[in-house]
């Protein structure tokens, strides 16, 4: 990525500015940020290809707060260049906005000869918002000084940790008190009036809270790169969306309903009562065990035991394992509301099996009264779903020990503010 331009300030009225945070640029500060949120566009999607095509950036001075950024693309023998001209004074949002589109246009062009690809604007506007919730003080490095012997300027990069540990989602919460989040249809055709933010910015919201969510599926971040990775292969996303996330959404309609579900989900939140990952999965381990009163002796009174679903599934009979689970069910749809996003998809996995598990027992038995040929035993389903059990709390273990690593190292290894000179 290069930078050139001028680094001359602009005049703004004050009615211009109220209630927007804008940059000043200058040519290092710039190339610095566009690196930053290269890393952190690849740090949240999940993107490792090659970096192959340049990005030109231009300044030019600013004349007014409403000045949009040019991207113009242009392919060549050896590859496609990328040339945008932004404003030396600019809003942030517009800035990583900016920043995305090239970096996505990038990846997505580079086995393309004949047309740029189009990213859809629930991605970009999406992944904008959620990289400025989650690691904005990571990005926007206050502007550089004037010294004696050049530039100095201060990176801060100490309140990233705190940052990752708020609710990302806190503004999305705040605008779903005033509006409603958008449907699928509204998310795939926005108006020029949305993507101004003249909606009082529910589009940036709404594309936020879905990109996160997407993210939040099984795989998440290598769903969202073999997208991109398709889109070259047709001319519009929804047919490659539908491609690579076949297996959770065969049809539009699978869609809907899904993301339906999670707007229930998001307005029953509580941030405020939002477990911390530590908390989520004590709760957890919890939940997933259930307390019975268990006599050792005809002689001894009985004692309380907590026994986990894999018991459950082996030694009780079936309309006991039935109400149990049908219990668990519900209890693992209130705490999902309440975990930390990082174990979220794990809840709905354990929700998955159970459910699945009712499902074969049920159609099991069904078999037995109208066609015993075709009769499956219960203990074969029995044996399968307690193995899928026994998946799910290896995997419980393994990310318990990683998130707490990954809290420890954030405790004992604090980042210090680092000079630049």
């Amino acid at each position: 990525t290069q930078a050139r331009g001028p680094t001359a300030s602009a005049m703004f009225s004050p009615d211009s500015l109220e209630g927007r945070q804008f940059l000043e640029l200058e040519s290092t500060l710039l190339a610095v940020i566009a690196d930053r949120v290269r890393q952190a566009v690849s740090a949240e999607t999940g993107l490792t290809g090659q970096w192959r095509d340049k990005i030109y950036l231009s300044l030019k001075p600013a004349e007014s707060a409403g000045e949009t950024v040019t991207i113009f693309s242009e392919r060549y023998r050896d590859g496609w260049v990328y040339r945008l001209t932004l404003p030396n004074v600019i809003e942030r949002r517009q800035l990583v906005r900016a920043l995305v589109n090239a970096i996505l246009l990038e990846h997505c062009n580079q086995n393309v000869r004949e047309r740029s690809i189009e990213i859809p604007a629930w991605l970009s506007e999406g992944l904008t918002q959620h990289l400025l919730a989650t690691r904005e003080s990571e990005l926007m490095l206050p502007p550089p000084r004037l010294a004696a012997h050049g530039l100095r300027f201060q990176v801060a990069q100490p309140a990233a940790g705190r940052a990752r540990r708020n609710d990302p989602l806190a503004a999305a919460r705040q605008s779903l008190r005033a509006h409603r989040l958008l449907t699928v249809e509204q998310l795939s055709w926005p108006t020029e009036e949305q993507l101004s933010g003249a909606d009082d910015s529910v589009y940036f919201f709404s594309a936020q809270v879905f990109v996160k969510e997407l993210l939040g599926l099984k795989d998440g971040k290598h769903r969202l790169c073999a997208f991109l990775d398709t889109l070259p292969q047709f001319y519009n996303w929804q047919t490659a969306f539908y491609r690579v996330y076949d297996t959770e959404f065969a049809k539009p309609i699978d869609l809907e309903k899904w993301w339906s579900l999670q707007l229930v989900h998001f307005a029953g939140r509580d941030p405020g009562e939002v477990w911390t990952a530590g908390e989520s999965c004590e709760k957890l381990d919890a939940l997933l065990l259930t307390s019975v009163e268990v006599r050792k002796s005809s002689r001894n009174l009985p004692e309380r035991d907590a026994v986990s679903l894999q018991t459950i599934l082996s030694d009780w009979n079936y309309s006991q394992q039935k109400n149990v689970i049908t219990a668990k069910l519900r209890e693992l749809e209130l705490a999902r509301l309440r975990v930390a996003p990082a174990i979220t998809p794990l809840v709905d996995e354990y929700r998955t099996v159970l459910h699945s598990y009712l499902d074969r027992r049920e159609s099991t038995t069904m078999s037995l009264t109208v066609n015993k040929s075709a009769f499956l035993s219960p203990r074969v389903v029995t044996r399968e779903y307690i193995e899928k059990l026994n998946t799910l709390d290896a995997r419980r273990k393994s990310l318990r020990a990683e998130l707490a690593a990954v809290a420890a190292a954030e405790t004992s290894h604090p980042v210090a503010p680092v000079e630049a000179r």
